[in-house]
């Protein structure tokens, strides 16, 4: 295990390497304004319910389509990731509010979009199409009998 330290380079903490066959070599986070991303698997079910809203039905396999088939398809094509911090770097990388934000952003959004898949789904149970579809066909069975 190469031995480690740690620089402060204006204001942001770097981990430096020191090994034998690399010298001063710094390891940063490459791929860091892209994990916002990891956001987008829980919007898909918000995607899905607006598209399904405007009328397409097939829009809720969006969400299963591209987690199950387009993401794994980019894996294969693109192979294992080789980029990944190291065991050192992770701990400090836990504590930097970026990255500590968007783990904390993740949970909520995916229990959002768990609550609004179960809402459609008891709404579909209940035997109305869209949700809200009964006040419609109330209102109009309303206006039907005072005539």
């Amino acid at each position: 295990m190469p031995a480690v330290r740690l620089v402060k380079k204006r204001d942001i903490n770097v981990v430096m390497y020191m090994d034998a066959t690399l010298t001063d070599a710094t390891w940063s986070d490459p791929k860091k304004y892209a994990w916002p991303l990891a956001l987008s698997v829980p919007g898909l079910a918000f995607t899905g319910f607006v598209a399904w809203r405007f009328g397409f039905a097939w829009a809720w396999w969006i969400a299963p389509v591209i987690v199950f088939g387009v993401i794994p398809a980019v894996e294969m094509l693109v192979g294992d990731e080789r980029t990944n911090p190291p065991d050192d770097a992770v701990r400090r990388l836990q504590q930097m509010p970026y990255y500590r934000w968007l783990t904390f952003l993740y949970l909520p959004a995916q229990y959002a979009a768990l609550v609004l898949c179960c809402a459609v789904w008891v709404q579909r149970l209940r035997g109305s199409r869209r949700p809200r579809d009964h006040r419609r066909h109330h209102q109009r069975d309303r206006h039907q009998h005072r005539a």
